[in-house]
């Protein structure tokens, strides 16, 4: 699961990926099923991020550095 708030609302959804644990890089894919405030046509879009996390052996919690977000249009939109 994701969840992005910001200052005029917020999304969440499902994703799934694979985390590299020898680089730490990671990507993945999934939907936006709910959305509040201003980002509510956000819901049903395509989300995608990538990056690199912190050393999860250096203990909690894992920060993600260099993260990068896309979401895409729902197919007929």
């Amino acid at each position: 699961m994701f969840l992005i708030t910001g200052s005029d609302g917020s999304i969440s959804g499902y994703d799934n990926g694979v985390w590299n644990f020898a680089t730490f890089k990671f990507r993945a894919e999934g939907r936006v099923t709910a959305a509040s405030g201003g980002w509510t046509g956000l819901v049903g879009r395509k989300y995608f991020e990538s990056g690199r996390t912190s050393d999860p052996n250096a203990g909690m919690p894992v920060m993600a550095h260099g993260m990068e977000m896309f979401l895409a249009k729902a197919q007929g939109e």
